[in-house]
């Protein structure tokens, strides 16, 4: 009983100790730590270290092997390290189909239907997504090891050609149908001959030609068309009295007007046509071929002109083309001063060969 009072009396003695030193500001085992002394005002403030910007990793290549998963220590990683689980292995390849078989029921030759989501080997789908069913293969990924393709049948599409529209040719177009006009410009030889008082005389030389001719199509071959033409001599053409050649008439020349209608026959797809046309003509002699007559122009007579030639579309009614050109006229001709005894009248033929240069509208 002594000793626990003992005890005792040294507990009190102790802790009242205690107190009375935390009462007068001493240390002790109730003291509180001082507050942290701040870092003087003359000290230099430290300088502020940006830390360096994240490096980003690039994707793996298309193709790439999965990442291997971290070994398993028993305790599920993290959300951001979770790895789908591996694919089932590979069992026995099907075998292959021979050429002509049935395809097996379900099989399609086509790319996976809309709905299913193709995934890579390793990688599972989303969640939504069912797997592609078997016999398809991942886009951009080769078949396993071992596996072929069944030969099924081609089947095409349905839809995956369109037909190329047919242009539809405009109506006219490269026909001879309608509205006729042609115009022709060329060159040639011109020989006009006369029998005056027993005396024969000719002028001759080259010359030029020009005609305009209008008209429409009865059918898609045949036209018919009315016809101005104007043929004439280069200045100072030969002149042979008697076939010997003068100097007498010199100079000027002679022209070979003509109006009349006439019809043109063109033939198949080639172009190719002829022409003829009869018309009414009359001559003009100009300067020293006009010495002795009483008047300039000739009287009225009948000219015949022929053509064969051929012709390019360059438009859808325009063509270009070429031809041979033949002239042949009978007029008589009253004002040539003449001494035949016999009163007849001078009878003037021509005859002319001559290329000319085409363009007609049809």
């Amino acid at each position: 009983m002594a000793r626990t009072i003992i005890v005792a009396v040294l507990l009190l003695a102790g802790t009242g100790r205690a107190w009375a030193q935390a009462a007068a500001g001493a240390g002790g085992m109730f003291k509180p730590a001082p507050p942290a002394t701040p870092p003087a005002a003359t000290e230099p403030a430290q300088k502020k270290v940006t830390p360096p910007a994240p490096q980003r990793v690039p994707p793996p290549p298309p193709g790439a092997a999965p990442p291997t998963p971290p070994p398993s220590t028993g305790t599920p990683p993290a959300a951001s390290q979770a790895y789908p689980p591996p694919p089932a292995p590979v069992t026995a390849p099907p075998p292959a189909a021979a050429a002509g078989a049935t395809p097996p029921a379900g099989a399609q030759p086509y790319p996976p239907p809309p709905g299913y989501y193709a995934t890579p080997p390793g990688y599972a789908p989303p969640p939504g997504y069912a797997p592609p069913p078997p016999g398809y293969a991942y886009p951009g990924y080769p078949p396993p090891s071992g596996y072929a393709y069944p030969a099924y049948p081609y089947q095409p599409y349905p839809g995956a050609y369109y037909p190329v529209a047919q242009r539809t040719p405009r109506p006219g177009r490269h026909e001879h149908d309608g509205f006729f006009l042609r115009f022709d410009l060329g060159f040639g030889g011109y020989s006009f001959k006369t029998d005056n008082a027993g005396a024969s005389t000719e002028v001759s030389g080259g010359g030029a030609e020009f005609a305009v001719a209008v008209g429409g199509s009865l059918t898609q071959h045949l036209i018919i068309y009315g016809e101005f033409a104007d043929a004439s001599t280069f200045d100072n053409p030969t002149v042979k009295v008697g076939g010997e050649e003068t100097n007498t008439l010199s100079g000027g020349g002679v022209q070979l007007f003509s109006t009349g209608a006439g019809v043109a026959y063109y033939f198949g797809e080639g172009n190719y046509y002829v022409s003829g046309s009869l018309s009414y003509a009359q001559l003009t002699f100009n300067s020293g071929l006009a010495l002795n007559r009483t008047r300039n122009d000739s009287e009225g007579g009948v000219s015949f002109r022929a053509h064969i030639g051929k012709e390019w579309w360059v438009s859808d009614n325009w063509g270009l083309g070429l031809a041979l050109g033949l002239t042949l006229s009978s007029i008589k001709d009253k004002y040539l001063v003449t001494n035949n005894a016999g009163g007849e009248t001078p009878t003037w033929t021509t005859a002319a060969f001559s290329l000319l240069f085409s363009s007609t509208y049809n």
